[in-house]
């Protein structure tokens, strides 16, 4: 694991034992003295524009690498969607022009503008017996998490592999899509602010301070114009 992940992991731990010691269970002092618990810089995750427009457009060598490749322009285009989210979107989260989902992550909901480019995507993996949208899950339960857990591995494998082909100079996964929407929507002109919670940012309940008081259509405009500047 990166020094981050053992840190978030560590975090949840330090935060248990806290409790347990408030409720009167003793338990050594300096438990974590030698732990990291901090937050140490990742590597770059993002790419630019023009390096979106060659997954969207690459010809897949098979129909796992295809929808990989289709789940990450997704991903792209929703904002960053995790693909937790993508695979739990059922067509009742399509209401109207509207996309609203609640994030697994932080409980927020989440709505923006439903635009041609995701319905078509979507269009792709219709099915009237399937529950979600996509085939990645077919149950929200244990067993669906299992389900999800593989399909997870299997998207960032083949997309791995579409980067390795494409001469890509970061290693392709879906949470390249998220990293990417935050980096060009910044250079759009986006407030750092309104762009964080798509990057699941320690900082996301007050970025949810500033969200609350933001034109969600103004946000929609900023994300239909970088899907302009993607599918032009």
């Amino acid at each position: 694991m990166t020094k981050n992940t053992q840190s978030f992991y560590f975090r949840i731990l330090r935060a248990v034992c806290n409790r347990a010691i408030r409720e009167g269970i003793l338990l050594p002092d300096g438990l974590f003295k030698e732990v990291y618990t901090g937050k140490a810089k990742t590597r770059k995750r993002a790419v630019a524009l023009d390096d979106i427009r060659k997954i969207a457009t690459a010809r897949p060598d098979n129909e796992s690498e295809r929808l990989a490749r289709d789940l990450f322009v997704f991903s792209f285009i929703t904002r960053g969607m995790a693909l937790i989210d993508i695979a739990h979107l059922k067509p009742a989260n399509i209401v109207g022009d509207k996309l609203a989902y609640i994030r697994h992550k932080s409980g927020q909901p989440v709505s923006m503008e439903w635009m041609p480019e995701m319905q078509r995507i979507v269009d792709r993996y219709a099915d009237p017996h399937r529950a979600f949208l996509f085939p990645l899950i077919k149950t929200d339960d244990a067993e669906g998490w299992e389900e999800y857990k593989r399909s997870s591995q299997t998207i960032n494998y083949h997309l791995h592999k579409l980067g390795k082909r494409l001469d890509f100079p970061v290693t392709l996964t879906l949470y390249v899509a998220r990293h990417s929407w935050a980096t060009i929507a910044k250079s759009s002109g986006l407030p750092t602010a309104w762009i964080s919670d798509a990057m699941g940012h320690s900082s996301e309940k007050m970025t949810q301070i500033y969200l609350d008081s933001i034109d969600a259509g103004r946000i929609d405009k900023a994300n239909r114009d970088i899907i302009s500047q993607l599918f032009r």
